[in-house]
Formats: structure tokens, C-alpha cells, sequence
């Protein structure tokens, strides 16, 4: 399963997230507005922008990086 980390006013969370559903692949997802704890994971983590993307424990990154996963052209 992919899991995504999110922000509601993002283009590329919602089209990373209609990437997934189009390849009918199961997802999860998070707003990291939601969750404080999360925002500061992802400064230690040094993640600046959503999506951030993982398929499984497999970090995949962020929209580009999922069409890449994906083997989508563009």
C-alpha cells in the first residue's frame, strides 16, 4: 500500500493521489496539517515540500519521483 503525506491547497498532493487511484493501487494518506508531530518529523527528516510518498517501507519522494515508480512518460 502507498502511504502520502499531504497538505490540503496542494496540486501535486491531488495529482500524485489521481496518479494512484488511475492505476487502481490502494492508498493512505495524512494531512500534515493534521498532526503537528508530523511537520516536525519531516523538518528532522529534512522533507520541505508534499507529497512525500512511500510505497510499503520503500521511501518513493514526491509527485515526479511517483511517476517514475509508476513507469509513467511524460
Amino acid at each position: 500500500m502507498y502511504y502520502v503525506l499531504t497538505r490540503n491547497d496542494c496540486d501535486y498532493c491531488e495529482k500524485a493521489k489521481q496518479l494512484l487511484v488511475d492505476d487502481k493501487v490502494p492508498y493512505s494518506q495524512t494531512d500534515i496539517l493534521d498532526d503537528p508531530i508530523i511537520i516536525k518529523l519531516m523538518i528532522v527528516a529534512g522533507l520541505k515540500t508534499v507529497p512525500q510518498i512511500w510505497y510499503e517501507n520503500e521511501y518513493i519522494g514526491g509527485y515526479n519521483e511517483l511517476r517514475e515508480h509508476l513507469g509513467l512518460k511524460d
